[in-house]
């Protein structure tokens, strides 16, 4: 992972890269494990420094890994799909100056600090322009869009931001302020997709909920698109569930296939083909 960065200059130029991609929903699912073992997996990919912060209260947990300019922040999301679209509640309280979701509020609120200090740590002792990387699967995602926001408030370069299957995280206010009005983070942030992936909709706009950055939908005819036209996303979730139920037929559980889609495996095995 991060000796990829220092071979391959185009990683890390602007834009969207599926590599880059692939890389990131790499670390999000390092997130998943314990501390010792992600820095095991961090160290095996190259990694120079590592970091690992989890606060049980909150069941919030995430790794900083390093080498050279290169700094990966990536958020550990929920071990249970189910769980999650279970457990996720529409109260917004204000957040730094705007509404976000109450649980990805306490959730950040719990390592802020932390992670602060690591980050400004990494800006201080590393020599040039470091670039930070953010990440995450499911409500990690979410708590990336929250870091992203706070590393812009530090101070602190924001390179790239991957999230993987996340659920919307704010008003449309929120989503205004970190895309263009104060922060412009539209272009440097890749809300990826997966088919038909159900968590990124069930906290709705009807809610009051807008999503942020640019959409990188992975459809269900094998293809890769930014910002998708809604037909064109019908017609994908039309031959994903047409999919599904005919994969129900030969006795396979349709609503497991729908959850699959937002596995971090999932999303790895699909950037895999499209390399």
């Amino acid at each position: 992972m991060f000796t990829s960065f220092e071979n391959n200059p185009q990683l890390v130029s602007a834009g969207f890269s599926v590599e880059a991609c692939r890389l990131m929903a790499l670390a999000s699912k390092i997130a998943y494990e314990k501390g010792s073992e992600a820095n095991r997996l961090c160290v095996f990919h190259g990694a120079d420094a590592f970091d690992f912060v989890d606060d049980s209260r909150t069941d919030t947990q995430l790794f900083i890994a390093a080498r050279g300019l290169d700094v990966v922040v990536s958020f550990r999301g929920t071990e249970d799909v189910r769980d999650a679209i279970t457990d996720l509640q529409l109260r917004k309280v204000i957040w730094h100056g705007q509404l976000v979701h109450h649980g990805f509020a306490a959730a950040f609120a719990a390592i802020e600090e932390r992670l602060h200090a690591i980050l400004l740590n990494h800006f201080v002792t590393r020599s040039g322009d470091i670039r930070i990387w953010f990440t995450g699967h499911s409500l990690g995602g979410a708590l990336t869009s929250l870091a992203v926001v706070a590393a812009r408030e530090w101070g602190l370069p924001v390179h790239g931001v991957y999230s993987f299957g996340s659920p919307r995280v704010g008003s449309s206010e929120f989503a205004i302020h970190y895309d263009c009005k104060d922060l412009g983070l539209h272009d440097k942030t890749f809300r990826v997709v997966h088919e038909e992936d159900i968590v990124p909709r069930i906290i709705s706009k009807a809610a009051g909920y807008t999503h942020v950055g640019q959409e990188i939908f992975l459809n269900a005819f094998g293809g890769v698109e930014v910002d998708p036209p809604l037909f064109g996303k019908v017609l994908s979730d039309g031959y994903g569930i047409w999919r599904a139920f005919l994969a129900k037929s030969c006795g396979k559980d349709a609503l497991l296939d729908f959850l699959q889609d937002h596995y971090i495996n999932s999303y790895i095995e699909r950037l895999n083909v499209n390399r």
